[in-house]
């Protein structure tokens, strides 16, 4: 009865552990790692993620003037979205869509930011997590 109990328990770690590592490899096939950073193709393109990147650019205008403006802070911080260079997607509990945007500002001035946007689509909601100068300019 002892033996029979052992090699029940073996047998059945041993598919455990054979089912674990097929959930894996099938994550990995089907777009990289799980959990992982995945590179959107035609990111340029991509009406979704122009749209994000819009919204990135939008948000930012919007931070200059809502609470986070300080008195003094000049007009021509305000960007205008001109397109998305790059983009990747995790998931997350949503997806975090890491965007490099081109936007120029007030003097015309073209450059590069990354920004950060959490997309939850079962709520209907956006959030821009991170919008900074991108060290690729």
């Amino acid at each position: 009865m002892s033996s029979f109990s052992f090699s029940s328990l073996l047998l059945l770690s041993f598919l455990l552990l054979l089912s674990a590592s097929s959930v894996s490899s099938l994550g990995e096939q089907a777009g990289g790692k799980v959990g992982g950073r995945t590179e959107i193709k035609d990111a340029a393109t991509d009406e979704k993620v122009r749209s994000l990147g819009r919204f990135a650019v939008e948000e930012h205008n919007r931070s200059l003037f809502l609470g986070g403006r300080r008195e003094g802070t000049p007009s021509s911080l305000r960007l205008s979205f001109d397109g998305v260079v790059a983009a990747q997607e995790q998931v997350v509990s949503g997806t975090e869509y890491f965007l490099r945007v081109a936007a120029r500002d007030r003097a015309g001035v073209a450059r590069t930011y990354d920004a950060v946007v959490l997309v939850k689509p079962w709520l209907n909601s956006q959030k821009l997590l991170s919008f900074a100068l991108s060290d690729h300019n």
